[in-house]
């Protein structure tokens, strides 16, 4: 993966995770297909952002 790749998918990423922490995730609507994640899916998201950070050299 190129860092250009990288840095689009970790976009992807930190948005996924925006959604989850945004004020709209108390209380969601059961009908919302966006949320919950479920804690496999957001402990992977974490793991793919720190492999990308890696890559790019970010702590």
């Amino acid at each position: 993966m190129t860092n250009e790749e990288a840095k689009a998918r970790l976009a992807i990423v930190n948005s996924e995770i925006e959604v989850y922490f945004s004020p709209k995730a108390d209380g969601y609507d059961k009908d919302d297909t966006n949320k919950p994640l479920s804690a496999k899916h957001f402990d992977d998201l974490f793991k793919e952002k720190a492999m990308l950070n890696k890559q790019l050299g970010v702590n």
